[in-house]
């Protein structure tokens, strides 16, 4: 696990001149944002003038603002793709030179589905990269995904999802607390064989709800060690971290305001390195605890 200054010190000498490379593509968006501006304030300058000089400033300031509006456009789609290909995957490589880094691909829906942490249906499902690997002997994908459903966002964040080969005791959900109060969500929920677990932390109980199919499997799974772990990352960044045990696999979605590498003109902030690596080694911990946790596991 790295500390705090030698992520500092991958951020400066890897991630910023990663960023420094899409630096002309940035200042290519503001000129661009700058003529639209312009443009507008020609167009009203104009219009509050008599005479036909006023009338051909009008059209200039049409003309300049479509033609800047669709360079910006563009502008953004080729930042984007930079970004993901130049920066994100810089990051991804600081994290583990070995895991592999998929532009334009995403985790399936079906895992997405299988996790039972969000409404089934969905009426549009995107992801902005992959990213593969493995944690020991774990393999695991996660990717950056937005999804809705009747024009209402239903998930924007990480999601991870891992498989151990072998069958746990039991389904177990970790949520926020209060993540089924509605009452649709409280209905899916009595229908279901997932019944409210109490753990044995109080700080833990005050921040997350546990459900499951077996107490003594929740137990088992998420001990002290792992529950501490969750806290602390809950308290540090403010992520209402989901978890959830499905037959062999884990799943993890960190929900975030906006994608986690969203591409913008300031380029990337060392906090948003920092917290992904310490979202990612929050996942490691998790992973190896689970893995060497042989009393949860049976061969599948």
């Amino acid at each position: 696990m790295r500390t705090q200054k030698e992520i500092r010190q991958i951020y400066r000498q890897q991630i910023e001149l990663a960023i420094a490379g899409i630096r002309k593509t940035r200042w290519l968006i503001i000129a661009a944002t700058t003529c639209i501006f312009l443009s507008i304030f020609l167009f009203i300058s104009a219009i509050a003038f008599e005479g036909w000089v006023p009338w051909v400033l009008v059209i200039v300031a049409v003309i300049l603002f479509f033609l800047a509006k669709t360079a910006r456009e563009g502008l953004y789609e080729r930042l984007e793709q930079e970004f993901k290909e130049d920066v994100v995957c810089e990051v991804v490589r600081a994290i583990n030179p070995e895991f592999q880094f998929l532009t334009n691909d995403r985790v399936e829906p079906d895992l997405y589905r299988a996790a039972k942490l969000f409404p089934s249906t969905y009426d549009l499902y995107l992801g902005d990269y992959l990213v593969l690997g493995q944690i020991g002997r774990i393999p695991f994908a996660f990717s950056d995904l937005y999804t809705e459903l009747k024009g209402a966002t239903t998930y924007r964040g990480l999601f991870f999802t891992s498989n151990f080969g072998r069958i746990q005791d039991g389904d177990t959900l970790v949520v926020p607390k209060d993540y089924f109060s509605t009452l649709q969500s409280r209905y899916a929920m009595q229908q279901s064989e997932l019944k409210p677990i109490k753990m044995d932390s109080p700080q833990f109980d005050s921040a997350f709800s546990v459900y499951g199919t077996s107490p003594e499997a929740a137990q088992s799974a998420f001990t002290p060690a792992i529950t501490e772990a969750i806290l602390d990352i809950h308290t540090r960044f403010g992520r209402p971290l989901r978890l959830s045990l499905i037959g062999s696999n884990v799943y993890c979605a960190i929900p975030t305001e906006k994608m986690l590498f969203q591409p913008n003109i300031r380029g990337l902030k060392f906090r948003d390195v920092e917290e992904m690596f310490a979202l990612f080694n929050l996942l490691e911990f998790i992973i190896t605890q689970l893995d060497q946790n042989t009393a949860l596991w049976t061969e599948e």
